[in-house]
């Protein structure tokens, strides 16, 4: 079990801890509030709407103190919404802003795919979509896992309903646009494989197919903003004040109910998530009552039973609690939590198994506001406010940890005319074998080899390097100072031969190069 007590100095890839920090100073004050992972993982995406208001692209490969990739102060004007969302897709960036229009008391809604790779305006817009309409209400932004799909929810605040356009993920295109009554906007998702999107507006609850067309609607008695769908959307999790539901997709296109979890005396349930696969359900109870307490639970879905849970009390007058953010790994065998914490010392951060035994815990200068898990559950990035969120501040930060389960690490970001550093790691090996080629869309098993490979094999790039006594392999490869490779990729994985065998590793390395 990896039960860390995670110190502030940079950790050796392949050791679990904290890998980099990167926060906010007096002379430049902001807060991060949303967070995604893109670029298959490896770039920190983050809106900070608070303070200096601003876009940031930061490298996931790092250690110490880590500066941004690329910054975009053009927002520092927005009024209201400021988020992101990210595909797996190397350009698949998403950023919703909204700036006054005519007035500061209204404000016009933009949505746009935001290219690191384009160099001119620091990762500039690829396109930009206007959803056409002012309004004085919140904005929601959403998309698939790969950045083919997004979607945009806008309350109009003077017709009283939601706007809702889903368009391309590539040229921004308007691929459908639907109007649903509702007195406010509280949360948006949308399946990994963009087929299905809910809606969770005011009091109003919707579930929509890929057309917008409406597969299951009801009336809620409280807002919420526990929402949440798997993969392919067959199943939805909405919460509430008491309870939280399970929506099962049901014969002729509309949904049913799976099963109802009880919450205890008080509570409500203020965020939700469900895995890709739809094994697991991860839910963030606040006791509304005593405003202090909060209650962590990791579900299996197909019976609702507790695999994991944790119940902070707080102190009665003290500080308010609350689950802010929670995130799960594509097969359900992890989930994270983030919290504003209590002022205790308990921690802030969880990264917990479907097994029940905690991987990570981490106590935050402060409150967290946003996180984002990486598709197998070892790399977890957060947000968080430098003071608990109850007390006034404005700075934040962001770090990022890591569970130093991979046998192949990218030390740094991959640069047009600079070296790109890697390590490989297997104790015991003598040397280790790099492969670097195309990633292959099935991967391959080859006799006398154990694991799989994940490049397609014509092509096939090898290097060698002899381990250290711990098994440790560090390769250095040159990036030709060739401005047209920015924006490409570049991928790996790790070999070793031990007992006779050719072993290959679960890891594959994909370096974005800008």
């Amino acid at each position: 079990m990896l039960l860390l007590a995670l110190p502030a100095a940079a950790q050796d890839p392949f050791q679990p801890g904290l890998r980099w920090t990167r926060e906010a100073d007096a002379g430049d004050p902001w807060i991060p509030r949303a967070l995604a992972l893109g670029a298959h993982a490896n770039e920190v995406w983050l809106a900070a709407p608070s303070g200096n208001r601003h876009l940031e692209l930061v490298p996931v490969a790092g250690s110490g103190t880590q500066p941004a990739l690329q910054r975009d102060d053009s927002v520092a004007n927005t009024l209201g919404a400021l988020a992101v969302c990210a595909g797996s897709e190397a350009s698949a960036f998403f950023a919703l802003t909204q700036l006054p229009a005519p007035d500061s008391a209204h404000r016009s809604t933009l949505c746009a795919r935001r290219d690191p790779a384009l160099q001119s305006g620091n990762g500039a817009s690829a396109w930009s979509h206007d959803a056409g309409f002012v309004t004085n209400g919140p904005a929601r932004i959403a998309c698939d896992a790969a950045g083919e799909r997004v979607a945009l929810a806008v309350w109009d605040s003077a017709l009283l309903e939601v706007q809702l356009d889903l368009l391309e993920g590539s040229s921004g295109a308007l691929l459908v646009r639907r109007r649903f009554p509702a007195l406010a906007l509280d949360e948006l998702a949308l399946s990994a494989d963009g087929s299905r999107l809910a809606l969770a507006a005011g009091l109003d609850f919707y579930l929509l197919d890929a057309q917008l067309v409406t597969r299951h609607h009801e009336a809620l008695a409280t807002s919420t903003h526990a929402l949440a769908l798997d993969g392919d959307g067959g199943l939805c999790a909405l919460g509430g004040s008491g309870e939280l539901r399970l929506f099962e997709a049901a014969a002729g296109g509309g949904y049913a109910l799976r099963w109802s979890h009880p919450a205890a005396t008080g509570e409500l349930a203020a965020r939700a998530g469900l895995s890709r696969d739809g094994r697991s359900l991860a839910l963030g109870w606040w006791n509304a009552q005593n405003g202090t307490a909060v209650r962590l639970q990791l579900l299996d879905t197909s019976a609702g039973t507790t695999l994991w849970e944790k119940y902070q009390p707080g102190t009665p007058g003290g500080l308010q609690n609350l689950p802010e953010a929670l995130a799960l790994s594509e097969d359900g065998e992890r989930a994270a939590f983030g919290l504003w914490g209590d002022g205790s010392g308990a921690p802030e951060l969880l990264l917990v198994a479907r097994t029940g035994g905690v991987l990570l815990s981490a106590n935050l200068p402060g409150s967290a506001q946003g996180l984002a898990l990486d598709a197998r559950g070892e790399r977890l990035a957060v947000g968080y406010k430098l003071v608990h969120a109850n007390v006034f501040g404005s700075l934040g930060g962001v770090r990022l940890y890591d569970t130093g389960e991979r046998e192949l690490a990218q030390l740094a970001q991959a640069r047009v005319g600079s070296p790109l550093p890697l390590a490989a790691h297997r104790p015991g090996a003598g040397a280790l074998f790099l492969l670097e080629g195309q990633p292959s869309s099935v991967p391959l098993v080859f006799p006398r080899a154990l694991g799989e490979l994940l490049l397609v094999r014509q092509g096939l790039r090898v290097r060698l390097a002899k381990a250290a006594a711990d098994g440790r392999a560090d390769f250095t490869l040159p990036v030709p100072a060739n401005p047209l490779l920015i924006g490409s990729e570049r991928h790996f994985q790790a070999a070793w031969r031990a007992g006779g065998l050719l072993h290959l590793g679960r890891t594959r390395v994909d370096a974005l190069v800008l």
